[in-house]
């Protein structure tokens, strides 16, 4: 089964979600390494403007009905 993933990485200004089983996304969670949480939205999309954020590694928590997806991106 493939997963929920995130491209292009390293990006700038926006990330795209690639949802294979277009799982209807509940909501998605920003945080920093240490867990604060940065961002949060809560609608379903397939791109998240990240041009706001500092430069560094952010985890990104993608909730969707009963899952969750982690993926890592680096903000350049």
């Amino acid at each position: 089964m493939e997963a929920i993933s995130m491209y292009p990485n390293p990006t700038r200004a926006k990330i795209n979600i690639k949802n294979p089983y277009k799982k209807v996304i509940n909501k998605i969670t920003i945080t920093d390494l240490t867990g604060m949480k940065i961002r949060e939205q809560n609608d379903n999309t397939n791109v998240i403007n990240v041009s706001q954020l500092k430069q560094g590694i952010y985890l990104v928590q993608i909730h969707s009905n009963k899952n969750m997806s982690v993926n890592k991106i680096i903000k350049n």
